[in-house]
């Protein structure tokens, strides 16, 4: 089902043909590589933890892979929050890049609002030339981030969107933490240590002791003071603030030009 939304928006946007120098014609329709990565299946393999490695599998379209490795790559003041994310997004490049075109460049992009201090992007293939007739579809793939509903001020806004990705990026519960070392652990530790800025050590030590669910406030207080922030900053107010907001989803882009 959701394959097929996908591609129905892909074919509604044949209608949005931009003109001008340098511009981007929309030419969903004729993009077989656009169909491509939003029906095709596939599996990648990647390891999860540091030193002691655990090997892992994803499955999914070329188009939800690539979001999922946008959101894997995600960064927060210049610090990967998932430490294995860059691993599983050139897992997911590597893939994708057997499979389509040297004239052609997809990229995945997950951010809170645009130009959100927390942000994630993979892409893969080349730029195009700039001599080139560019042809771009562009849509939306839901990812495991959830999508936060309209607020009315810029701290609710912004508690709204740290929630949805302490939630997206965090365990639910102290249960869900193994007990021990390992990779699981180790990578929860580093995720809230990211996510709570400041409040980092704080963070650790709640972690540490297996209470997640301690570690995850922590880090929603945090990081919702951070968003509150940029969000007076650049938004004249809450209503379009709100508005800008898309936790939920990843946008694709499929580029194509003729060789």
């Amino acid at each position: 089902m959701v394959d097929t939304v996908l591609f129905l928006l892909l074919v509604s946007a044949a209608a949005v043909v931009v003109t001008g120098p340098g511009a981007e014609t929309v030419d969903a329709p004729a993009d077989e590589t656009a169909e491509l990565v939003t029906t095709s299946t596939t599996t990648v393999e990647y390891e999860f933890g540091e030193g002691p490695t655990v090997p892992r599998r994803a499955h999914g379209t070329y188009a939800g892979l690539l979001a999922r490795a946008a959101v894997a790559n995600a960064t927060l003041d210049s610090r990967h929050i998932a430490p294995t994310g860059p691993a599983f997004a050139a897992s997911v490049r590597e893939r994708t890049a057997a499979v389509i075109g040297a004239n052609v460049q997809l990229s995945a992009r997950w951010t809170l609002y645009p130009r959100a201090p927390v942000a994630g992007q993979v892409t893969v293939g080349p730029d195009p030339p700039p001599w080139a007739d560019v042809h771009v579809a562009r849509f939306r793939v839901p990812v495991a981030v959830p999508t936060t509903e309209s607020r009315r001020t810029y701290s609710a806004i912004a508690r709204a969107a740290a929630g949805a990705v302490t939630e997206g990026m965090l365990p639910g519960d102290s249960a869900e933490l193994p007990l021990g070392e390992g990779p699981h652990r180790d990578s929860v530790s580093h995720r809230v240590d990211v996510l709570a800025g400041t409040a980092g050590e704080l963070a650790r030590r709640h972690a540490g002791a297996g209470d997640v669910t301690a570690a995850t406030r922590v880090a929603t207080e945090e990081l919702a003071a951070v968003l509150a922030t940029d969000l007076r900053r650049r938004f004249e107010s809450p209503a379009n603030a709100t508005n800008a907001v898309r936790t939920g989803t990843a946008t694709v882009v499929v580029r194509r030009w003729d060789r």
